[in-house]
């Protein structure tokens, strides 16, 4: 990974440091990060990560006959991850903020 204040290669934290190279969004807050698997079809699944510690969250996965993530992000005050997978737009709640 590359530091863009420094301009610096800085390695991935924890778990993260095995992550095959992936498309990643971080969270406005900067305490998440979210990553995506391509495994040649498109970004099929991902995960979110606690930054800067490299602790997984949870997974994500398109179930929904959808083929491909699309258009990655978090909500303003970093609360949902949301996607869309085709044309079907998903939103995930991590398990630790579920009402």
């Amino acid at each position: 990974a590359r530091d863009l204040q420094t301009g610096l290669e800085t390695p991935l934290p924890d778990e993260m440091a095995r992550l095959k190279l992936r498309f990643a969004v971080f969270a406005p807050d900067g305490k998440a990060v979210m990553t995506l698997i391509d495994r040649g079809g498109g970004f099929e699944e991902g995960e979110v990560w606690d930054w800067p510690a490299g602790k997984k969250r949870f997974d994500l996965k398109v179930e929904i006959g959808a083929r491909e993530i699309e258009d990655p992000g978090f909500s303003p005050d970093s609360a949902a991850v949301f996607l869309a997978a085709r044309q079907t737009m998903l939103s995930f709640v991590p398990p630790d903020r579920q009402p």
